[in-house]
Formats: structure tokens, sequence, C-alpha cells
């Protein structure tokens, strides 16, 4: 796997983490992270930043999105979209009052050069978050996230993210929306770290929308779900990824389109062959319609420690520095499937590494 250097934040800022990439029809690239003004690791208000460039090796444009903020306001967990008319959407976690936490939009058409004022999708949403973006081949934009009303949610906006629709997709069983990220009434920054487990993706094609997403924490069973809907929300089918051994555990999902085949590719952690659930092994699924799958294949030979999987990921107060997270990928371009997750083989010289497989 070839590695490139990423983008650098502004003089006196450093990344901070969460990021997410896209590539545009003309080839041009986009970064959308999170930055600490502060360079902590602790730094409770950080910005989001988009990088672009025109393709390897060039050099990065790096913006800012929305306005400079009060140093006790926030930005978190970014997810950028492109779609097929060059338009590029960045949807995101803010905090827009002291006890209110929205997600939110920006669109660029220039090529990441100017973006527009971030708009909310709904204020009626409670405690959203965990953001995720697609873009239809009509120009159509979905989000799709949790929260404590309505548990999985999905919207649609037909005017570039200045307006939205809200579906719920399904109720979210032990929705910890409106507490793991909170300190009293006041929303917290670092989502993708405190609020383990959902990890819901949207993915849109021409007639047909799809949401994943994870059901269920360690020491209960765990499951990956899926809610497929046409092009207006109306939600056509809501169910399991696949059949998976009852006792077996899927956590931790990622899914892409693939554009050829009109496939649907789903990727998670798998304890199925470990009848003590104590070992999963990244697997990957694809469906045509969300209802019926293929036999997953794992893309991992060697198994992750469940228990270390977890334990390495989650922050469990303020001030908890260790937590790196729990998120997977998976993409898709030229007819190969390419997931990357994340391994536990240096457990005790506190390492995590990212590995990448290609399937065909």
């Amino acid at each position: 796997m070839e590695i490139d250097g990423g983008p650098i934040a502004r003089v006196y800022a450093c990344s901070r983490g969460e990021p997410t990439a896209a590539i545009d029809s003309s080839g041009r690239q986009y970064v959308a992270f999170t930055v600490s003004s502060g360079c902590t690791q602790d730094d409770q208000s950080p910005y989001v930043a988009v990088a672009t460039r025109a393709g390897p090796g060039g050099p990065w444009l790096v913006r800012r999105l929305g306005p400079n903020r009060p140093t006790d306001f926030w930005d978190d967990h970014p997810s950028v979209a492109a779609g097929a008319d060059g338009r590029v959407y960045v949807a995101w976690s803010r905090l827009l009052r002291w006890t209110y936490e929205g997600i939110v939009v920006s669109s660029s058409a220039d090529g990441g050069h100017t973006w527009s004022a971030p708009r909310a999708v709904d204020r009626r949403l409670a405690f959203p978050r965990l953001a995720t973006a697609s873009v239809a081949p009509d120009g159509t934009l979905y989000v799709s996230g949790i929260d404590a009303r309505l548990g999985v949610w999905l919207a649609r906006s037909t005017d570039r993210g200045g307006t939205f629709h809200v579906v719920r997709v399904a109720e979210l069983p032990g929705n910890r929306a409106a507490d793991c990220s909170t300190a009293g009434v006041h929303p917290t920054a670092f989502q993708g770290i405190r609020c383990l487990g959902p990890n819901p993706t949207v993915v849109a094609m021409r007639d047909r929308v799809f949401v994943t997403y994870g059901v269920g924490w360690p020491g209960e069973p765990q499951s990956v779900h899926v809610g497929v809907f046409d092009a207006a929300l109306r939600k056509q089918w809501t169910g399991t990824v696949g059949s998976a051994d009852a006792k077996a555990d899927r956590f931790w999902p990622a899914s892409a389109l693939d554009a050829r085949s009109r496939r649907l590719w789903t990727c998670f952690y798998d304890t199925s062959g470990d009848p003590g659930r104590a070992h999963a092994w990244y697997s990957c699924t694809s469906s045509r319609d969300g209802r019926h799958w293929a036999t997953p294949v794992r893309a991992a030979r060697d198994s992750a420690s469940v228990e270390v999987l977890w334990e390495d990921a989650r922050v469990y107060a303020y001030g908890d520095v260790i937590g790196y997270g729990g998120s997977t990928g998976v993409t898709v371009a030229d007819g190969a499937v390419h997931p990357l997750w994340i391994d536990t083989s240096d457990p005790g010289g506190k390492k995590q590494e990212i590995f990448g497989a290609s399937l065909p």
C-alpha cells in the first residue's frame, strides 16, 4: 500500500484526528479533519478543516470551515462527500449553544477554495452525533447519524444543503446519544472516541439509499443492521446485514458503493469462528438490495482481541486521552474492494496499527 504525506494544519495548530476523504469527478482530493488550535491532545475546542489538492503529489490547500468560534465552542467528527457535479459537502457536529449541539453542512463548488456558511440539518434533533454524508448521482445530498430522539436518522436535501427532510431509520437499542459525550447539560467533542458502536454510514444510489449501523455493546449481543430507502426517503426495508451465527458478534461497520456493479459493500469485525466471542476477524459482505447478502469474506487473516479493540478505543472520562476511537473504513474503486481496519497485534507496546487489503 502506498502512503502519501497528508495535509499540514496552519502554524501553531495540529491535526487532531477524525480524517475523512473523498475524490471528485475531476480527480481532486479532499480530506476533512479536526484540528487542535493549541496542539494539545485533550483540547476541548477542536475545529474542522478541509484540505484539497488537484491530485497525488500536488500542494495542499487548507481551509477552516465556518467562522472562528470562542474558545468554549467546538467542531467535531466531519464527513466529506463529493457529487458528480463537482460540488463537495462536509457534514459535522458543531456546538451551536452551550447546551445544544447540531449537525451542520457546508459545501464548495470551486475546488475547496471557498465554502458556504454552515447550515443546521434540523434543530429538532436531540444530541445529534456521528454525521455521515453521501451524494446521489443526481446531486441529492443525504446525511445520516444518531440522536437521542429518533435513534438512527436520515436526512435529504435537494437544494444543496439549504433545507432538509429528516426521517427515522430505526430506534437504537441502548441509545447513548444523550450521555456519551456530555458534561452535565453541556455537549462535548471527540464523539468518535466516546460514542462508540453505532458507526452509521449512508450510501446513496440514484434510486436507493442505504444506512448501515451497529447495535449492541460488549457483554451483550452485537449485530450490524441496514435501513433501505427510496430516493424520496420512503422506507423499503430494515434488518440485519446477512445471517450471522447467533453466538457471534458483529460490530463497527463501514460501507461503500461499487458504482460499477451497484453493489453495497459492508465490512465489520466478526467473531464467527470463535465460540467464546473473544477474537474477531475484519470481514466484508455485499448486497444489491440490502436484503440478500453474500457470504462474508475475511479481509484479515489474523484475528484481533475484542477486549483490546474496545478498551483501546473508548474514553472513560474528561481528561482521559488514551482512547483512539473505533473507526474502520472501506472504499471501492475499479471493481476492487479496499477495507481498512484497526489491528491489536502489539497491545503491550500500546500501539494501534491500521491495516488494509484488496478484495476482488
